[in-house]
């Protein structure tokens, strides 16, 4: 197995990449920038001579950040490199793995949302990302599109970070009570996407849509109790910290009045087999990590 990972510079890219070489999986990578840049002919050389089995478009565009990007900049990464990477993937008779979210969907339905379920997103991030998942279903039939629910990780910009940084600075935010989501680490997202392509390895048949996130749905605002209580066991905390709810006031709700970010992933555990981790676990972990790795820093610079 020799795996193409485009956006490796991505935070789940960044994990993907992590785990293959943990693993001792050959790969490559390319960086969104790259790959965008090049023509399709001159990636099907590339991809060709370095002997890729497996194509995974890792670029994802973290929650926290979608608003600085214009239209034009949405649809190349979305749209159209997902479209000249499904060509490639065709005329090289390999499989293309592309990743998508949970912001396709409007957030309005009361329960998870399946595989089945009509995309329907209020935003233009959402709206690329499903023209983004129809360009690869019709440029090419040996596709995985797996959608994943909202991220978090030590790097970046995501709601783990984004928290941390405001309490470092002795400031809180207002956390909503009511949105539905399963935070999903993107160790957890690597771990997905690998044992997917272990099972395209062996020939397995099960192309089309999945859905993945972790287990236990929680909403914002207890997410941030669970990360403060960790970081008070980790870290400690100087400053007193106030975790206010928020009014949730205009925004996206379904009839239960909670905007629903929830994926459900019974077709991913019956194809491959594959069970949802809770992220709990995973979130107190990734404290623990980032405590130790600044103590070891700082040592580094007594």
């Amino acid at each position: 197995m020799k795996i193409l990972v485009i956006g490796a510079e991505s935070q789940i890219g960044s994990a993907l990449e992590s785990l293959l070489t943990e693993r001792a999986v050959a790969f490559e990578k390319i960086s969104f920038s790259d790959a965008s840049a090049a023509s399709t002919s001159d990636l099907e050389k590339r991809i060709r001579a370095q002997q890729i089995n497996f194509i995974v478009n890792a670029d994802h565009i973290d929650g926290f950040q979608t608003e600085g990007f214009t239209q034009r900049e949405l649809e190349q990464r979305h749209v159209f490199l997902p479209q000249q990477l499904a060509k490639v993937a065709e005329s090289l008779e390999i499989p293309l793995l592309q990743i998508s979210d949970y912001r396709i969907f409007s957030g309005l339905n009361d329960k998870p949302y399946t595989e089945e379920d009509e995309p329907h997103s209020q935003n233009l991030y959402g709206v690329t990302r499903w023209q983004g998942e129809l360009s690869v279903q019709r440029f090419t039939h040996r596709y995985i599109i797996l959608r994943v629910g909202s991220i978090f990780c030590e790097q970046g910009n995501n709601l783990l970070t984004g928290l941390l940084d405001q309490w470092r600075q002795g400031r809180g935010r207002e956390l909503s009570k009511t949105q539905q989501l399963s935070p999903t680490s993107t160790s957890d997202v690597a771990r997905v996407v690998y044992a997917i392509l272990q099972q395209l390895e062996c020939d397995a048949q099960v192309w089309g849509i999945y859905h993945y996130c972790s287990a236990d749905i929680t909403t914002p605002y207890d997410f941030a109790e669970v990360l403060l209580a960790a970081r008070v066991q980790f870290v400690g905390v100087e400053n007193e910290i106030i975790i206010r709810p928020a009014q949730d006031v205009g925004a996206a709700k379904n009839k239960s009045g909670a905007a629903n970010a929830v994926l459900a992933c019974q077709k991913v555990l019956n194809t491959f087999g594959i069970r949802q981790r809770p992220w709990r676990g995973e979130l107190t972990r990734l404290v623990q990590k980032m405590s130790l790795d600044n103590k070891s820093a700082g040592e580094k610079h007594e």
